[in-house]
C-alpha cells in the first residue's frame, strides 16, 4: 500500500491513502501498447490492379501527435459546479467555471455584494489574499501545492519506495457580472500563471486541472452564499420590524417600516389581512394594496368567526401604497383620493405593528 501526501502551502498538510502507484488523475495499468511499432505499408504485387486509396482514414506513422500518452493520460474526470444556493443556477452549455446568481430574500438590495461578502469568508478561511483589480474583478496571490508521490512497485512490495515532487502554482481570479437593477450577477473563477512543476520542469497546468481547481473553489463559495442568506432568513425572523408614525417624502402621514420595500411588501400584505383589511388586489410594480375594511361579524350573510379586533376607522375600500424611504419603506393609505390623516393610522397602528412581527417571524 502506498500513501500520497498532499500539502497545501497556503492551508494545512493532509494525509491520504492509496493503491495505485501516482496521483488519482493518473492513469494506472499496462502500457506496453505505447512501444508497439506500426505494421508495414502493405504492398500489392505489380501485375496486381491496386485497390483504391483515399487515404481517408490513413494513420501517419511518423508524424508526431501532441497530447500525453500512456501513464501520462489524465484520467481524472471534471468536476461539477453544484448550484445549492437559493437563486442559484448554471447555464446547460456553459463552458467557464461559472454560476449565475438571483436576489432572494435575505440577500438585502444587491445580490453582487452579497455574493463577494461570502467569496471573502471563503478565501479568508484558506488563507489567501486578494487585491481588486476593478469593480467587479478580484486576483489573489500566488497560490502554491506541493504534491509528494510515493511510488511503489506492488501492493505486496514492503521495500523502500521512491517519492516524487510536483509543485503546482496559480492565482485565482474572480470576476462578476451584475445586472443593472442589481438583482443578479455571475461569479466566474479563473486560473492564472497557471503552472506544474514534475521533478523539476516547469509545465503549464492541464486543462481539466484548472478546471477542477477553480469549480472546487467555485462550489465552496456557492455553498457560503446558501450558508449565508439562510442564517440572514433566519435572524429576519427574530428581530423586531421597526415601524413608525412619520411623514414620507410627500411630507403625507405614513407609516415608516424599518425594511427595504423587497422585505416589507411582502410582509405588509399579510399583515393587513391579519388585522381584517382584506386585500382584493394588488400591483407590486406600483407598490399598491387595493383593500377592503369590515368590522368584525358584520355582513348580512355571516356565519360567524372573524379572527381579527375591530379597528376604529370608516368601512369602506382603501389604497395602501407602498415606496422606498431611504432604507426603509413609507407607508400610506388612501381611501376616495385622498391619504388619511395621522389619526387614521394611528387607530391601526398598535395592531398592524402587532401583525408585522408575528408575520416576521413565521
Amino acid at each position: 500500500m502506498k500513501f500520497t501526501r498532499v500539502a497545501t502551502v497556503v492551508a494545512a498538510t493532509i494525509a491520504v491513502s492509496a493503491c495505485s502507484s501516482g496521483p488519482k488523475e493518473q492513469a494506472s495499468g499496462d502500457f506496453d501498447y505505447v512501444e508497439i511499432n506500426q505494421s508495414a505499408s502493405l504492398t500489392i504485387p505489380g501485375q496486381l490492379e491496386q485497390p483504391a486509396n483515399p487515404g481517408d482514414y490513413r494513420v501517419e506513422t511518423e508524424k508526431q501527435y501532441p497530447g500525453a500518452v500512456g501513464g501520462n493520460v489524465n484520467v481524472m474526470s471534471p468536476r461539477l459546479v453544484r448550484p445549492v444556493a437559493l437563486g442559484s443556477r448554471v447555464l446547460e452549455n456553459e463552458q467557464q467555471s461559472t454560476v449565475y446568481f438571483d436576489v432572494v430574500d435575505g440577500m438585502g438590495r444587491s445580490v453582487a455584494d452579497f455574493v463577494w461578502r461570502a467569496a471573502e469568508r471563503v478565501l479568508e478561511r484558506r488563507g489567501i489574499s486578494w487585491q481588486q483589480q476593478a469593480e467587479h474583478r478580484w486576483l489573489t496571490e500566488p497560490v502554491s501545492r506541493a504534491v509528494e508521490i510515493d511510488d511503489d512497485t506492488s501492493f505486496w512490495d514492503f521495500t523502500d519506495s521512491e517519492t516524487r515532487q510536483l509543485q503546482r502554482s496559480f492565482r485565482y481570479q474572480l470576476q462578476q457580472q451584475p445586472a443593472e437593477h442589481q438583482r443578479t450577477t455571475s461569479l466566474t473563477i479563473d486560473l492564472v500563471d497557471a503552472t506544474e512543476q514534475q521533478d523539476g520542469q516547469t509545465v503549464a497546468m492541464s486543462d481539466i486541472r484548472q478546471t477542477n481547481t477553480e469549480v472546487m473553489l467555485l462550489n465552496a463559495i456557492i455553498s457560503e452564499v446558501n450558508r449565508l442568506q439562510q442564517q440572514a432568513v433566519l435572524d429576519q425572523g427574530n428581530q423586531v420590524v421597526p415601524l413608525s408614525l412619520a411623514s414620507n417624502n410627500n411630507q403625507e402621514p405614513a407609516f415608516i417600516i424599518g425594511m427595504n420595500f423587497e422585505n416589507a411588501w411582502p410582509l405588509a400584505g399579510l399583515a393587513l389581512e391579519a388585522i381584517g383589511l382584506t386585500v382584493d388586489d394588488l400591483n407590486r410594480d406600483a407598490g399598491t394594496y387595493f383593500v377592503e375594511y369590515s368590522a368584525p361579524d358584520s355582513g348580512f350573510l355571516f356565519m360567524g368567526g372573524d379572527d381579527y379586533d375591530a379597528l376604529d376607522v370608516e368601512e369602506g375600500e382603501y389604497e395602501v401604497r407602498l415606496v422606498e424611504y431611504n432604507d426603509d419603506t413609507a407607508m400610506t393609505v388612501v381611501k376616495d383620493g385622498e391619504v388619511v390623516p395621522a389619526a387614521w393610522l394611528q387607530a391601526i397602528e398598535d395592531a398592524f405593528a402587532t401583525a408585522l412581527q408575528e408575520q416576521n417571524q413565521r
